[in-house]
């Protein structure tokens, strides 16, 4: 992890040592996101042909963490 914004509810990390990858949960709609920072506000949100689930519950966001191949436990 690089980064963690409790204010945002936003994790920053180094995804294959090469990418910024930013995760968020959004608080009013409790809905997930994570894309690759590609820089001057761009995000790539699709990763080889799939896209994460913007649900927010534990098992979407483990799914969505498969695709982009960070495959942790969620506590």
């Amino acid at each position: 992890m690089r980064s963690l914004n409790s204010k945002t509810n936003e994790v920053e990390g180094v995804l294959y040592d090469s990418f910024i990858l930013r995760c968020n949960v959004n608080d009013r709609y409790g809905r997930f996101g994570a894309g690759i920072d590609i820089g001057n506000g761009g995000v790539i949100t699709d990763f080889l042909g799939k896209q994460c689930s913007l649900n927010g519950d534990k098992k979407s966001i483990e799914e969505s963490l498969k695709i982009l191949k960070c495959d942790m436990a969620i506590g």
